[in-house]
C-alpha cells in the first residue's frame, strides 16, 4: 500500500541522513504523531528527536507536519495519506528489517 512512498523516503534518507538505518528502532516506531511524543522515522533520525525540524531540513517544506510538510511527508512515506498509521508503521518496519538483513 505504501511501497512507492516508502521507497522515496528510503532514497531521501540514504541521500540526506547518513546512518539513518541504524538510528531507527523498529520496535518503538510510531508513525502517528501525538502531542508531546513522536516515534516516527523522522523523529528517530533527528538528533533532537524533532520530526518536524528533520522534515524541514530534508526540504519537505516549512512549518509543522500538519501543514505544508504533510503533503511532501505523505509522498515520502513519513505520514499516512489515509490515516492508516498502523499499516504505514508495519510497512516501514518490514522495510527496515529487510534492508538490515540485506546489509548483513
Amino acid at each position: 500500500m505504501f511501497q512507492e512512498q516508502i521507497a522515496r523516503g528510503v532514497a531521501l534518507l540514504y541521500e540526506q541522513v547518513p546512518g539513518w538505518l541504524e538510528r531507527v528502532n523498529p520496535d518503538t516506531l510510531n508513525m502517528a504523531k501525538s502531542a508531546g511524543s513522536c516515534g516516527c522515522i523522522l523523529a528517530q533520525c533527528a538528533s533532537d528527536h524533532d520530526g518536524d525540524r528533520m522534515a524541514v531540513s530534508l526540504g519537505l517544506g516549512t512549518g509543522s507536519l500538519t501543514a505544508i510538510i504533510s503533503v511532501n511527508a505523505k509522498a515520502h512515506g513519513f505520514d499516512a495519506a489515509d490515516g492508516n498509521y498502523r499499516g504505514l508503521r508495519d510497512e516501514w518496519k518490514d522495510t527496515i528489517l529487510r534492508l538490515r538483513a540485506e546489509r548483513a
